[in-house]
């Protein structure tokens, strides 16, 4: 849902839920950093806020050995699921609305 609205959500406090999940989670973290990378202007802001994030003191080496992964890939990777998913209910809402017949 948030990829919906992520235009429309409190950008901070969702970019650091965001940034946390990525932090403490087992699965998915990978998405959770694509998916915060969409809220700031450009990919030099993300950076520059995921590096300043602290997560908590237990997760801090996990969270930084995946944003070196992310790094080393290309940050658009972990993007593509949610445009994917959005280009598949736009398809749908467009055969709904192409069905419609008007008199």
């Amino acid at each position: 849902m948030t990829w919906f609205v992520r235009e429309r959500i409190p950008f901070e406090k969702a970019a650091r839920a965001l940034l946390k999940n990525a932090a403490d989670t087992l699965s998915y973290w990978d998405r959770s950093l694509g998916l915060c990378s969409t809220l700031f202007e450009n990919e030099e802001l993300f950076w520059s806020f995921a590096d300043a994030f602290e997560p908590r003191y237990d997760f801090i080496e996990q969270y930084h050995n995946r944003l070196q992964a992310i790094r080393e890939n290309k940050l658009e990777l972990y993007r593509y699921s949610f445009i994917e998913l959005e280009l598949k209910l736009r398809q749908m809402i467009d055969g709904w609305a192409l069905s419609l017949k008007f008199e």
